[in-house]
């Protein structure tokens, strides 16, 4: 998956999850979770709609997952 494409899924993925990021410009360094984008309830439910989008589940997310960087993600999301 090009980072385009990536990006657009992690963005398609926080609206589904209802974080607000309207006013949020995605830059590839943000992580979501140190900047307050999500909590743990809503990092579940991103995770949970980001495979949904991608139509696989995505083997590096599991129940311990921590990295939520924008690049971490893309860099995941590269390899579907």
């Amino acid at each position: 998956m090009e980072k385009s494409k990536a990006i657009k899924f992690i963005k398609l993925a926080l609206e589904l999850s209802e974080v607000d990021i309207q006013d949020l410009d995605l830059e590839i360094d943000i992580d979501l979770f140190e900047e307050g984008i999500l909590d743990s309830l809503d990092a579940m439910t991103f995770l949970f709609n980001l495979e949904k989008l991608v139509n696989k589940k995505i083997i590096e997310i599991d129940e311990d997952f921590e990295d939520f960087k924008i690049s971490s993600l893309v860099s995941i999301l590269s390899k579907y």
